[in-house]
């Protein structure tokens, strides 16, 4: 990422990062009306790129202008807009914290000191730099003492921001590259978005190690997350809250070659944990503690997705967000099952792509050419 996010090239205060971003989601609305009249190369020629950011953004859309309008696109960019300002919106609830510095190992316009975590004041918790980032996802923010772990906070709010946006309007821009005809992609939203969100918290809760995946891949893919599980070895996840069998049925009946995803959704954890190859996944007392005295799947797949809807509920009561009020044990099954089933998955994808790829042709037959 650029490390010019403004164009006085100087740390912001959240207000100030709050208004720089509002100002760049204003200039992509108007750049994406321009689009559907018609009228983006004109608006582009008359407009000025300013800073860094805005550069970047009218960089996607004069790559944009070459192609046909889209009925996804429209439904796609605003929650795109939605999500990106969850980063610099004000919290609901902000925690007092000591910001860890770190030197900066490259010159960089803010100063030469970087925000690497935090240390949350009365929870014994240190957060991570990516932490500080989905933190915002919950409306939860920290609060600092110190002026320059405060600008610094709202500028690596702000870099972060911008970054996902760009790369949003750039996979945006690759799905319209990819895809011919009617297409009707849609990404999730409401419950199913913040139960992403969870089981993002959830895998990156000792390490990063998972990450989100692009709005290409989650519209074309349909991957939500990648966890890397072994080095140079990432493997696509697939999330849902759903708990209902037809539903859930459906839903999986429209994902092709699932074989190569973990789907992670209430009742693939229920299954696991009734029965077949996960069912080793935790200990006997947590084990006993999941089922209760469930005896069938439909009942403990509603029971543990009950159990996600209540931590969502009490998301802004800890500052790890709503991964602190889930039972371990629940937490634990969740871990562990994506864990037990990424090199299966990535095997099967592996597996597709090896049949697939051309083969060199037989020594016997160069030889008679």
């Amino acid at each position: 990422m650029d490390t010019l996010t403004t164009t006085k090239q100087v740390a912001v205060d959240e207000v100030d990062a709050r208004a720089q971003f509002l100002s760049l989601t204003e200039e992509v609305a108007r750049l994406e009306r321009a689009w559907h009249r018609g009228e983006l190369p004109e608006l582009l020629e008359r407009s000025n790129d300013g800073d860094a950011p805005r550069a970047r953004v009218h960089e996607q859309y004069r790559l944009l202008s070459h192609h046909p309008v889209r009925s996804y696109r429209r439904l796609a960019v605003s929650q795109l807009l939605q999500r990106t300002q969850f980063a610099l919106q004000a919290p609901a609830r902000a925690f007092e914290a000591r910001a860890l510095f770190r030197a900066s190992c490259v010159p960089d316009p803010v100063g030469p000191w970087r925000l690497e975590g935090a240390e949350v004041k009365g929870a014994s918790l240190t957060l991570r730099r990516g932490q500080l980032r989905s933190q915002r996802d919950w409306g939860l923010g920290l609060r600092f003492a110190d002026p320059m772990a405060r600008r610094l906070y709202a500028t690596t709010l702000l870099r972060g921001a911008i970054h996902d946006l760009v790369c949003g309007l750039h996979a945006l821009l690759e799905i319209d590259r990819q895809v011919t005809g009617n297409f009707h992609g849609r990404l999730s939203s409401g419950l199913g978005w913040r139960f992403e969100r969870l089981v993002l918290d959830l895998l990156n809760r000792e390490h990063t190690r998972a990450r989100e995946a692009s709005l290409c891949d989650d519209l074309l893919q349909k991957t939500d997350l990648f966890l890397e599980f072994a080095a140079g070895h990432e493997a696509r996840v697939q999330v849902s809250c759903l708990a209902d069998r037809a539903r859930h049925d459906r839903k999986l009946a429209l994902i092709p070659a699932r074989e190569e995803l973990v789907i992670v959704t209430p009742r693939t954890l229920a299954g696991a944990l009734m029965g077949g190859r996960g069912c080793h996944l935790v200990s006997r007392d947590e084990r006993a503690v999941l089922l209760a005295n469930w005896r069938c799947l439909d009942g403990l797949a509603a029971a543990l997705h009950r159990q996600f809807c209540e931590a969502l509920e009490q998301a802004r009561a800890h500052p790890l967000g709503p991964a602190a009020a889930l039972p371990g044990p629940l937490a634990h099954l969740l871990i562990r099952f994506v864990e037990h089933e990424a090199p299966f998955a990535w095997q099967a994808r592996r597996a597709r792509e090896v049949a697939e790829a051309p083969r060199p042709p037989h020594p016997s037959r160069l030889r008679a050419a």
